[in-house]
């Protein structure tokens, strides 16, 4: 069995600006390669920049009364983030900042931001064999910058684009994200850098990242080489336990299901839930490139798809997005609030919806959490609350036995 180690980090427009990041990284990346893996990250929010930002209204979390209590730590995730085709056109003439001017405001004040990376950044490598060029990824290391200053703090790389341009361009990814100071997981130099957990800790707690991708064309798995973790249910159970270990919470990062697709698979749902029963406490997931419902299950949440954050791409529905926040007291997870969120047709950013928009958008998400038995209250601030099924129901029904699917872990009818 391989010994596990655990990746644990500490958080603390010109248009040649990404140019001249993309040289600084790429000088820092070759020292990371030899930093040793075993560190702590504390996240701590980029330093501020010039100009102020108005973080977006969410739904207050109450906080205890007594201040010595322990406090809740919101966990924002959001869906796939890609820095290649008429994205990267554009960096050189409007700067990253511009791409990321609505996502900060989005994302500010989470304790951790999660997001997938599916781009890898390096100017190096070979293009996979076979992939039409409009598919293959590959972004300059001084992206990295702008998504630092958004307030990401780990990022999955477990995805079908990360090994786009080869092992080569992968070890530089891996490198610029170790100098930058972001959490990866998902991916790594060998099989057992691939399934490290990153941990994190915030308010008291650390909180366990672990990600992996469905076995599809292009996506590499890593053995003696560099590639991602793939899905495989027992690697993932044995990898949940040794987390267990040295983490209070763990929280899975999933890219799996079917392109375009609102609901999930009903081998996805199966899956889910196999995992929260062998201890995860959150799972979130990617690769639809749309939104698609969530649900609670044994009070862990389940976010099958959260569309895209950054990307391109032509059908107009996946330009229609949420940012979601997981809000974790101390004894696990309390609820998820999304805010719907819209990304730009024209420079290919995200930010809040707004007016019809983010109705239309809270409506959408609301009907696929329909789909699946859950309720999504919509809340103050055009933003809307998914809590465990116990948390909609009167004093006298709680005292009541029920048969319900999420309180004995039956696996689900098919959609």
């Amino acid at each position: 069995m391989m010994q596990k180690r655990k990746r644990t980090h500490k958080k603390t427009s010109h248009p040649l600006s990404g140019f001249l990041a993309g040289t600084a990284l790429g000088l820092f990346a070759v020292s990371a390669l030899a930093a040793g893996a075993d560190r702590v990250f504390h996240p701590e929010p980029p330093a501020p920049s010039a100009e102020p930002i108005a973080a977006v209204p969410a739904p207050p979390v109450p906080e205890p009364s007594n201040p010595e209590q322990p406090r809740t730590t919101t966990i924002a995730a959001v869906g796939d983030l890609v820095f290649s085709r008429k994205i990267a056109d554009r960096l050189p003439i409007s700067g990253w900042k511009e791409l990321f001017a609505g996502a900060k405001p989005l994302l500010a004040g989470r304790d951790i931001v999660f997001g997938n990376l599916e781009t890898p950044v390096s100017y190096r490598g070979t293009p996979y064999p076979g992939k039409f060029p409009d598919i293959t990824f590959r972004a300059p290391p001084g992206i990295l910058l702008g998504i630092r200053e958004a307030g990401f703090t780990v990022l999955s790389i477990a995805n079908n684009h990360i090994s786009d341009y080869g092992a080569e361009a992968l070890g530089d990814t891996i490198a610029a994200l170790d100098a930058a100071g972001i959490a990866r997981c998902g991916a790594g130099r060998d099989g057992e850098d691939a399934r490290r957990p990153a941990v994190l800790e915030a308010n008291g707690k650390r909180f366990a990242f672990l990600a992996y991708v469905e076995p599809m064309w292009s996506a590499v798995r890593a053995d003696n080489s560099p590639g991602a973790a793939w899905i495989d249910a027992e690697e993932i159970e044995a990898d949940i336990g040794r987390a267990k270990g040295s983490a209070d919470f763990v929280l899975l990062s999933l890219h799996w299901g079917e392109e375009h697709a609102g609901v999930p698979r009903y081998a996805d749902r199966a899956l889910a839930r196999r995992l929260v029963d062998a201890g995860a406490d959150a799972i979130i997931g990617h690769h639809p490139h749309v939104l698609q419902g969530a649900e609670f299950y044994r009070g862990k949440p389940i976010l099958y798809s959260l569309g895209n954050f950054v990307f391109d791409m032509r059908s107009p529905k996946t330009y229609e997005t949420a940012e979601a926040t997981l809000v974790f007291g101390p004894e696990g997870p309390r609820e998820v609030r999304f805010t719907p969120a819209r990304i730009d047709a024209e420079t290919f950013g995200p930010a809040a919806a707004e007016g019809d928009d983010a109705r239309n958008i809270g409506a959408l998400l609301a009907s696929r959490c329909a789909a699946l038995g859950s309720t999504l209250e919509p809340v103050d601030g055009g933003t809307y609350r998914l809590r465990p099924p116990g948390a909609y129901r009167t004093p006298e029904s709680r005292n009541e036995s029920s048969s319900s699917v999420y309180g004995l872990g039956i696996v689900p009818s098919k959609p």
